[in-house]
């Protein structure tokens, strides 16, 4: 345990063929992002799985799925099925229309389910929780808008601003982005927030990256550094 892993983390990512180590790296070491991230993907794979199986799905459905499950894979280690989705993307790239019967794509449809198992054991021998941001007093906001820490008003724009940018190149530090603005009392923006939270942590970015629009527009304060 000299590197901070845990001897099950480590055995369960070799038994799932599952890069630990450099995953985790990526994630700055924190595991618990890593271990939401990777319940994430396991959940979603059965579905993703499902699409490619439908030969009605259209064809840029298909390469746009392959692709992100070669992203989420590579990212979060498990480079198996990332090369199997690199595959299963590039016979969809060279074909006029989504063909679940080829030996590419349902080799991906296949591997999805023993991944999602992979993902999730690994996912349980991790911790659940990170460190403890530290609290920080709050004050009435001037203008629209929740209380916030008092010595934060004047970040709220650049760190949106910052969080928007990442979520918009679907860049994996939007969740340590989003762990600063909780730190700094964003959970009083109350359900968009709450929308925008959901999104990053089921890395659907394109609707975080929504959100975080929506929250910005919505209270005009946070748009102009006080």
């Amino acid at each position: 345990m000299a590197d901070g892993l845990d001897p099950l983390a480590i055995e369960a990512a070799e038994s799932g063929g599952i890069e630990l180590r450099a995953a985790a790296e990526r994630m700055g070491g924190r595991l618990d992002v890593y271990a939401r991230m990777l319940r994430s993907f396991a959940r979603e794979l059965p579905d993703l799985a499902t699409a490619l199986a439908d030969p009605g799905l259209d064809r840029e459905d298909a390469l746009r799925t392959a692709h992100s499950i070669k992203g989420l894979a590579a990212t979060l280690g498990h480079s198996a099925l990332a090369d199997v989705a690199a595959a299963a993307e590039a016979c969809l790239a060279a074909l006029p229309a989504h063909d679940p019967q080829s030996s590419a794509i349902q080799r991906l449809v296949g591997a999805c389910a023993p991944a999602a198992v992979a993902l999730t054991r690994l996912a349980d021998a991790l911790p659940a929780s990170g460190p403890k941001p530290t609290p920080q007093p709050m004050t009435p906001a001037k203008g629209p808008g929740p209380a916030v820490a008092a010595s934060a008003s004047v970040q709220w724009p650049f760190e949106l601003e910052a969080l928007r940018q990442r979520l918009d190149d679907s860049d994996l530090d939007a969740m340590a982005l989003l762990d600063r603005l909780r730190a700094l009392g964003a959970e009083a923006w109350g359900p968009e927030w709450a929308a925008l939270e959901q999104a990053v942590q089921t890395l659907d970015f394109e609707s975080a990256a929504a959100h975080c629009r929506a929250l910005m527009e919505a209270t005009p304060w946070l748009t102009t550094p006080a």
